[in-house]
């Protein structure tokens, strides 16, 4: 599946990234949270993530390049 959704991200495919939020956001929200202790502000940086990654998602080499990506934002 992870290769699947990397390919179809790369396509442009909007349910691709449907999808990658759906397994990454939560993991990417409960990592900002350690550091930031407002759930509001986090939550916006995770969303701010996901929109980084659809922008830039013509450079993104594998689909492990995607959580380092994200967790690197």
């Amino acid at each position: 599946m992870p290769q699947q959704n990397f390919e179809l991200l790369k396509k442009g495919d909007p349910a691709a990234l449907e999808k990658i939020h759906a397994q990454y956001s939560r993991r990417i929200f409960w990592l900002g949270k350690r550091i930031i202790d407002d759930e509001f502000e986090v939550e916006n940086l995770v969303q701010d993530t996901f929109l980084k990654l659809w922008e830039c998602r013509e450079k993104i080499e594998n689909p492990m390049h995607i959580l380092f990506f994200c967790n690197m934002l």
